[in-house]
């Protein structure tokens, strides 16, 4: 899994298996241990309701994405990302962007 921030935006690049996961209704995690005390926790977990939502609650940020988009993302080749825009009582609502983070299929072979 990897993680940006930038402003008012997550974005979550997740490789095949972790696909997989979310595809089966499995949440899939990733941990920064920053000190025996300290780290954080980032969670991404598929649910029952059609609207994604995003909190931050005792050193986890926790993403839930409708199952529907999950199964989708997994099956739809041609799709390579789910976006949503989630409303946060800010002027400016938070992006929440999820990306297949998976090695290129091509054969490129003469390039470098």
């Amino acid at each position: 899994m990897k993680i940006r921030f930038r402003e008012s935006s997550l974005r979550f690049r997740l490789d095949e298996e972790e696909i997989s996961h979310l595809n089966r209704h499995e949440e899939i995690m990733d941990e920064c241990i920053f000190s025996a005390a300290d780290s954080l926790q980032f969670i991404v977990r598929p649910w029952h309701l059609n609207v994604p939502d995003v909190r931050f609650l005792h050193h986890q940020i926790i993403v839930h994405i409708p199952n529907e988009d999950a199964v989708k993302l997994a099956a739809d080749e041609s799709l390579s990302s789910l976006n949503y825009s989630i409303e946060n009582g800010q002027a400016k609502p938070l992006a929440l962007l999820i990306e297949k983070d998976f090695p290129c299929m091509h054969d490129n072979k003469g390039e470098k």
